[in-house]
């Protein structure tokens, strides 16, 4: 069995410290690591997480989990410092968590390569590790950052500097190929097609659609609670994610006045994970992906949301982005071309609900995931 390390912001759901992490970026690594798992690797995820708790001061140790036969989780060393004025002592965290993933590298003798979720912040200690262990980086890009975050020069910076330091990627959709303008070896990975059961029974009184993800106002929840305005009442619109607590304000606001004025009922049903999550989607019968595509990075991203509604047994309204349309996922799906609420709620009521649909949602998504199986094996 060949050894693995798989270094990302990492934590798991019922981790007690508050680690710095992304679900996103969890169910990813997840779905890549059990990937490897299979292929015979003995998977190490290495996690330079720090803890995000604001109490007494604690110390937490390097920790080692093992989640499964052939997959462990190492921990970075953190600790909790409570100071009264606004400073917080997150250089210090972050300066140990980089210091000790740069000694594990170094020491750990059996490492012929690494795969890095990609984070620009991590290229200090990889530059480090990789000059001196002289291992193949391979890394995995979920999105370019710097389309976002233009203003931030020293972001762009990092970033670049990670992405030329890679011998190869795990691109999260075929339209970054073109943006990393690289002639290294790469394969296309969406994420993870694990077709789910139903295990409930679904709606019966209406239509029920359902957004789920972050409140970023940059990632479609206002676009989607404002289709429901150009819905009548076969229809109902469920909210369901995360957000800090100024976007999740703008949320229910926007949720309260278009109720006012929608015969499509709009309710925020909470931020579910899991089993609870899998259960409420299900009972839906169409999932909404609605990116306007007036955002700048929109053609360096694939909605995550896509697979976990695919994967449920939703149907699929989307706008045309370039990296949907061009996913072997897109004769799923029922396009919008125009970017405004009235032409979402068009590609909404022309879905047909067919009973058959999660049989043929699961061959397809079957036939997908052996091909990357089969070329990922290959790659490495």
């Amino acid at each position: 069995m060949r050894n693995l390390i798989y270094l990302g912001f990492y934590s798991t759901s019922d981790d007690k410290k508050n680690r710095n992490h992304s679900l996103a970026a969890v169910n990813k690594m997840n779905y890549i690591s059990n990937v490897f798992k299979n292929l015979d690797f003995f998977v190490t995820i290495l996690s330079p997480s720090w803890t995000n708790k604001e109490d007494e001061f604690s110390f937490f140790k390097s920790e080692k989990i093992i989640l499964s036969k052939g997959l462990q989780v190492i921990y970075a060393p953190s600790f909790n410092l409570k100071i009264k004025n606004k400073f917080k002592p997150y250089l210090f965290k972050i300066l140990l968590s980089f210091f000790w993933t740069v000694i594990y590298l170094i020491k750990n003798k059996d490492i012929n390569f690494v795969i890095v979720y990609h984070q620009p912040m991590l290229i200090i200690p990889l530059l480090i590790s990789k000059k001196i262990k002289h291992f193949k980086l391979i890394l995995e890009v979920e999105e370019i950052y710097s389309d976002v975050w233009k203003e931030r020069k020293l972001f762009i910076k990092l970033e670049k500097m990670l992405l030329q330091l890679a011998d190869g990627y795990i691109l999260s959709t075929h339209t970054l190929v073109d943006k990393i303008n690289s002639n290294k070896p790469y394969i296309v990975s969406y994420g993870e097609l694990k077709h789910n059961k139903q295990i409930v029974k679904k709606y019966k009184d209406k239509i029920h659609l359902v957004f789920a993800g972050t409140f970023d106002p940059l990632k479609g929840v206002i676009e989607s609670i404002n289709t429901a305005r150009y819905l009548d009442n076969n229809y109902h619109l469920h909210i369901i994610g995360f957000g800090n607590q100024k976007e999740t304000e703008n949320v229910l606001n926007l949720i309260n006045e278009t109720n006012k004025n929608s015969s499509c009922k709009v309710t925020y049903d909470g931020c579910l994970k899991g089993d609870d999550y899998i259960e409420f989607i299900q009972k839906c019968h169409i999932g909404l992906s609605t990116i306007s595509k007036r955002k700048i990075f929109i053609d360096s991203v694939f909605p995550s949301k896509i697979l976990s509604y695919l994967c449920n047994n939703l149907y699929v309204v989307s706008g045309d982005l370039k990296s949907v349309l061009e996913s072997p996922f897109s004769h799923f799906i029922k396009f919008y071309y125009e970017d405004n609420p009235e032409s979402i709620a068009k590609a909404i009521r022309e879905v047909k609900i067919d009973e058959n649909y999660d049989k043929f949602v699961e061959q397809e998504l079957k036939k997908i995931d052996e091909k990357f199986k089969n070329r990922i094996s290959k790659f490495i």
